[in-house]
């Protein structure tokens, strides 16, 4: 039935075709086709639109689109910060979209939902730490929480923040704390989202919503799973260590549950530091798989002094390679918001979003000048911090039974 189902699709995009192959071609404008795209609705830009063309693609990275398309179509983009102080989880959401340049309001008379709306306190029991989320339209993200009055055991929750609906779902088979999880929405409509669960000591774990169930692979390798996962290709990856503690790119194929290792890119050149003076870590370059090198610090008094991007162009290629972006000082960084300070994340290609712990800074590398900054409300005190990029539509949706709401 499905061969057959496939056929009439490929059947009738052969037809169409063919019928406007004779038919004149009507190539609009720029700026009309910007003005389309920033009213399309969100799973279809991310899903279909964005895969038309590279100008289209980079579109959906650029922080000017991105926030018009928020405004106009009742979405929202930032993220979910998350820190740990004796046992509990602080969690506070921050908008991307409202730290970029400004714009004018949007005329729409719906806004989109507001920034402080968006939390997981709608969510049964305490204490909720979130183990993943999902940089799709559907905007999940899977938490794992505590009973309000019980001590039982932890419970797992998937959610949607922006129409605070959530779902609660089978507890993994093994009882092991996950070292990285991972959520990936498959298919939109109906909806259709995995779970994927690793830890070195009792390998993979995935949950899958139309089964509603989870199962284990065995098969994979023992390995010490960092964070700051990225899903780029059908693929998560994370930067693993192995035994040897040598390390590599682990890449899981959600769709084909294989894995591969993919090597690191060259470390710096930097002549004045030492091969093994490196932090470095995972991001998401514009839809390119990215790696970021910046020097160790020793000491908490410490800066970085300067930051290096490299970025992989060819991922789908049978031999990948590694280009590097650029090598760019921080010390006007450190000059404007001090020594104390770490990076959370890649924003866009050449801007990084930094704390201070009671601020975020938006900063852009290349011209060396903060776009933008905001006070936190809840002040970050402590070191380990996650990080949990968000983007979401408000269309409610169906998580899967049993279902809750607010």
């Amino acid at each position: 039935m499905k061969e057959e189902e496939e056929e009439e699709e490929e059947g009738e995009y052969s037809s169409n075709s063919r019928s406007s192959s004779s038919s004149p071609t009507i190539i609009l404008p720029g700026e009309i086709l910007y003005e389309i795209l920033t009213r399309v609705a969100l799973d279809d830009l991310l899903r279909r639109c964005k895969w038309v063309c590279r100008d289209w693609n980079a579109l959906t990275y650029d922080s000017t689109f991105r926030r018009l398309h928020c405004q106009r179509t009742q979405s929202v983009s930032g993220y979910f910060i998350q820190y740990a102080t004796e046992k509990r989880f602080h969690t506070s959401f921050v908008s991307s979209i409202n730290a970029s340049s400004l714009l004018p309001p949007s005329p729409s008379p719906s806004p989109s939902p507001s920034p402080s709306s968006i939390s997981l306190k709608f969510i049964p029991g305490i204490n909720r730490r979130i183990c993943t989320s999902s940089y799709h339209a559907q905007g999940l993200v899977c938490c794992m929480s505590k009973s309000d009055h019980k001590p039982g055991p932890k419970r797992f929750y998937v959610c949607k923040p922006a129409t605070r609906q959530w779902t609660e779902i089978p507890n993994p088979m093994n009882g092991y704390y996950p070292e990285t999880m991972g959520l990936v929405v498959v298919k939109s409509n109906p909806l259709h989202y995995k779970i994927v669960r690793f830890s070195s000591r009792c390998g993979c774990e995935i949950f899958d919503s139309k089964n509603w169930a989870w199962r284990t692979h065995w098969e994979f390798p023992r390995l010490s799973y960092l964070k700051r996962e990225v899903f780029l290709h059908g693929s998560f990856h994370w930067l693993t260590t192995s035994f040897g503690n040598e390390k590599q790119i682990f890449a899981f194929d959600l769709y084909k549950e294989n894995c591969r290792f993919i090597m690191l890119p060259p470390q710096s050149q930097e002549e004045e530091v030492e091969a093994m003076n490196f932090d470095n870590f995972l991001v998401n370059c514009d839809g390119h798989l990215g790696m970021i090198y910046t020097p160790k610090l020793k000491e908490t008094a410490e800066s970085w002094s300067w930051i290096e991007v490299w970025v992989m162009e060819d991922y789908l290629k049978s031999e990948t390679t590694w280009k590097k972006k650029y090598t760019l000082s921080l010390e006007p960084l450190n000059r404007i918001v001090g020594r104390q300070y770490f990076i959370l994340a890649m924003d866009t290609m050449d801007s990084i979003l930094v704390t201070n712990f009671d601020k975020l800074i938006w900063y852009n590398c290349s011209t060396g000048v903060p776009t933008h900054v905001i006070n936190l409300e809840d002040p970050i005190i402590a070191l380990e911090t996650r990080i949990h990029p968000f983007i979401s539509d408000d269309v409610p949706c169906n998580l899967g039974l049993p279902t809750g709401q607010a």
